[in-house]
């Protein structure tokens, strides 16, 4: 009788052991699946992040006028100095990268001011034309500003915008450049 009460048990066991195995086996075939997928879309779609074609699409033309007045800028310091129109008015963008560069008007080399939250909202309106939604500003790093090297542009502006794509452009509040720009599809196709 003991024995067979243990065979029983034993045979329960191995049930109980199958079943389990079957829904693990379901449960993790369905996670891989999901993660192949998201792989693949990664591979064609890619994160979001304003592209250095976009930010050049952007920019305004130097003003013959403006250019006949530029002052030659050897004393602004070290680093990569690029010049563009802010305002209607050349300048000297200084430093490593342009959402932390030091600008200075080209034909004084002065040094420009802060931009207000209002220059901030018109840079991000140059590069999405469409009426402004709402303005919020970050203090910390979100999910579409994941990298590290976005800490120093804080704080940012984030205007979202009321077109079709459901646009959102991040400006840097320092130096009023745009740092991130994102639409609805990528936002989507980012968190698949």
């Amino acid at each position: 009788m003991l024995v067979s009460l243990s065979l029983l048990q034993h045979i329960g066991m191995v049930k109980l052991f199958v079943k389990i195995h079957k829904v693990l086996g379901m449960l993790l075939s369905i996670l891989f699946c999901v993660w192949f997928l998201s792989g693949m879309v990664l591979v064609f779609v890619g994160f979001p992040h304003y592209s250095q074609t976009e930010a050049f699409r952007s920019l305004a033309a130097v003003d013959s006028s403006a250019a006949r007045s530029l002052l030659f800028p050897a004393e602004l310091g070290k680093g990569t100095i690029t010049l563009e129109m802010q305002e209607g008015r050349a300048v000297y963008r200084v430093g490593k990268m342009a959402r932390t560069a030091k600008t200075y008007y080209a034909d004084s080399l002065t040094k420009v001011a802060k931009p207000t939250r209002k220059d901030c909202i018109a840079a991000a309106q140059r590069v999405v034309s469409a009426d402004t939604a709402r303005v919020t500003e970050i203090s910390k790093l979100d999910i579409w500003l994941p990298w590290e090297q976005y800490q120093s542009s804080l704080p940012i502006y984030k205007v979202y915008f009321a077109d079709k794509d459901r646009s959102v452009v991040y400006v840097a509040a320092k130096s009023g450049t745009i740092v991130q720009l994102t639409t609805r599809s990528e936002r989507f196709w980012a968190l698949v």
